[in-house]
């Protein structure tokens, strides 16, 4: 689901608010609820963003946006046909792959 010119539309459609809201990440949430990111800084933010939704598969990816936005496990389960314990496992390797991603900083 990358557009053809590359690159990832996920990253214009999470508000930092409600990313800090709903990430377990600290450096997330400190970096996302500032709304004032150095120039650096956010450079920064967007390649660890990118490198997470490179590691994502498809549908974990579309988890993440709808979590991201605020709808419940139970929204996205139905929107996705499947389980809320489906949208759960996602949501753990989500988290899993933003612990690898941010480990590396």
């Amino acid at each position: 689901m990358v557009p053809a010119g590359g690159g990832f539309p996920w990253a214009r459609v999470i508000p930092p608010p409600v990313a800090c809201e709903r990430l377990s990440s600290a450096w997330w949430r400190k970096v996302a609820c500032c709304n004032l990111l150095p120039t650096a800084c956010a450079g920064e933010v967007a390649a660890r963003l990118a490198e997470l939704l490179a590691a994502l598969t498809d549908t974990q990816r579309i988890v993440l946006v709808r979590v991201l936005r605020g709808e419940t496990w139970r929204e996205v389960a139905a929107a996705l046909g499947c389980s809320g314990a489906n949208v759960a496992y996602h949501v753990h390797r989500i988290r899993r792959a933003w612990e690898q991603v941010t480990a590396e900083v």
